[in-house]
């Protein structure tokens, strides 16, 4: 009796003309322009409000056509599953078949009020498929991102880098691509800067005045020459850092401080000077592989050094060099010649300069350098025959100046030697042995020409029959101190 009871008001609420259906419960007449009408008739007002619910499926994928068998096209759904993979995904929310596959209605459109609820990584603007992403205004494009690279094209839909801007603009000049900080700290905009004309000069400048870098093709503004610039211009339309920065020509000069370089590196300045790299003698020889023609400033010996390919040398003064100096303390990177022994490691140009020629030290570790305390010095010979047998760094002994007209010109002591020392006033020439005579020389009259006639001789007593010989001659001189450079 209830089911019946049931089934007949149904019936009554649910009125029928034509082909339109109304579901109420007043029993009014369905819109004549819906086919279902759920609506007229009915008082939603709250507490009253109803709403419309669509069957509730669990989609296996936007592909699932047996979930809901043979489903028709346009058919709603409510898909309550998260499923499937890339293209093929669902999520819960309306969806539609389309007659080959579920379409969401709702949660994945991008909206122009802006989004929310989204997950980086799963949310996105972009494609599924391999086809570029292209942006317009004005339904012209303005910027496209290839599928096959990922490069980024502005202006251009055939990107070649990673970035590609193509300005395509007649202006007097125009800004490329800016660059802006605001803010609290240090504020600034840096701009990529092109002029009008092809070839014109184009630019990365900061706060529309400092640039860092510009080209200057056919731009007479600098010169007339070709070439690149990094330095500073005097305003956006007429950059003018030929002479106020670095040049770099097409030729592959280089010029500081001027925009016509006439030498691979010409630095001009009325103002300033130019400082070589400075560092300590440690730091100097610490430098790996150096090349020849480096060249440093060494502030613990106060010079210019290079390297010449082997070793490290004073642009001053070599290594090698021996100077007198009014004082009595060398300066610096100089050793005084006193015949001292002195590191080979240390001193390690100088070693290579003179090696043992004046002592091999202790014959590992140190050599000697010269001693010329109290010595005159004499030009190296050299194959000239005026001071025959020498070698460089030789000493020779002092020859005696002999003036004796005693028995007449023919019996002057015009020969004399002070080679040999003589052990006394007896010893025979030229076999004498060294002694302790002092100031002795060997001497013989002019009518005595055997070396058996020659006799010893010294400055307080003679074993000849000389007499006002002279044992030794000397200039006038100063005392200064001979000091080597190390």
């Amino acid at each position: 009796m209830n089911k019946l009871f049931t089934f007949f008001f149904f019936v009554l609420n649910l009125t029928m003309l034509s082909q339109n259906v109304g579901i109420n419960t007043a029993g009014t007449a369905a819109n004549a322009s819906s086919i279902l009408d759920l609506n007229t008739g009915n008082a939603y007002a709250s507490p009253n409000g109803k709403g419309v619910l669509f069957p509730n499926v669990a989609l296996t994928g936007t592909g699932d056509a047996t979930t809901v068998t043979s489903p028709a096209t346009s058919l709603w759904v409510y898909n309550t599953a998260t499923a499937g993979a890339g293209a093929t995904a669902v999520t819960p929310g309306y969806y539609y078949w389309d007659g080959t596959k579920w379409v969401s209605v709702s949660g994945n459109a991008w909206l122009t009020t802006g989004n929310f609820g989204t997950t980086a990584g799963t949310n996105f603007l972009g494609t599924l498929d391999n086809q570029d992403l292209v942006f317009k205004t004005n339904n012209a494009e303005a910027a496209r991102i290839l599928a096959a690279n990922g490069f980024v094209g502005i202006g251009t839909s055939a990107p070649g880098a990673p970035l590609h801007v193509n300005l395509n603009s007649n202006a007097t000049a125009a800004s490329i691509s800016n660059f802006v900080r605001t803010g609290t700290g240090s504020v600034g905009w840096f701009a990529l800067f092109s002029g009008a004309s092809p070839g014109d000069y184009s630019a990365l400048t900061q706060n529309g005045d400092k640039s860092f870098i510009f080209t200057n093709d056919n731009n007479p503004a600098v010169d007339a020459s070709t070439g690149l610039v990094i330095g500073p211009w005097t305003s956006s339309s007429n950059p003018t850092g030929g002479n106020k920065g670095i040049k770099i020509m097409e030729t592959g000069l280089v010029g500081i401080g001027t925009g016509t370089p006439n030498a691979m590196l010409d630095v001009t300045s009325t103002t300033a000077g130019f400082a070589m790299p400075r560092m300590t003698s440690v730091q100097r020889k610490a430098i790996a592989a150096p090349i020849a023609g480096l060249q440093v400033y060494d502030t613990d010996l106060k010079g210019f050094y290079f390297f010449d390919g082997t070793k490290w040398d004073c642009a001053n003064n070599p290594a090698g060099t021996v100077q007198y100096f009014a004082n009595v303390t060398p300066p610096d990177g100089y050793l005084e010649c006193n015949g001292q022994a002195v590191s080979r490691t240390a001193y390690a140009e100088l070693f290579a300069a003179i090696g043992t020629t004046y002592g091999v030290g202790d014959g590992s570790t140190t050599f000697n350098v010269p001693d010329l305390r109290g010595e005159f010095i004499r030009g190296y010979d050299d194959g000239r025959g005026a001071d025959p047998g020498r070698t460089i760094g030789s000493w020779q002994s002092p020859s005696p100046l002999v003036h004796d007209d005693t028995y007449g010109a023919a019996n002057q002591d015009t020969d004399f030697s002070m080679d040999h020392a003589a052990a006394s006033y007896s010893d025979n020439w030229p076999g004498a042995l060294a002694g302790g005579i002092p100031n002795a020389y060997w001497g013989r009259d002019n009518g005595y020409a055997p070396p058996s006639a020659w006799q010893v001789y010294s400055g307080t007593s003679a074993g000849g029959s000389a007499y006002g010989m002279i044992s030794g001659a000397r200039p006038r001189s100063v005392a200064l101190m001979p000091c080597i450079k190390f």
